[in-house]
């Protein structure tokens, strides 16, 4: 559950949506599913569901980068 509650039309939006192909959408789910460095008792996944969408829209560009997705 998002304890922040962000609004679905913030979420589905063109500035927050790209298509990825299989391949590279498995290694970004990969990201999301490590041990989140503020809590390791919970998924990256787990833990940005109780952050505001600004963290997770910022820890989503940074896992595009780190794949090198995005520059």
């Amino acid at each position: 559950m998002n304890a922040t509650k962000i609004p679905p039309a913030q979420l589905n939006n063109t500035d927050n949506i790209i298509r990825l192909p299989t391949l590279i959408h498995e290694a970004v789910t990969a990201e999301y599913l490590k041990a989140a460095d503020a809590d390791a008792t919970k998924t990256l996944y787990e833990w940005l569901q109780s952050q505001p969408y600004s963290v997770q829209r910022e820890e989503g560009l940074r896992i595009l980068r780190k794949l090198r997705i995005l520059k």
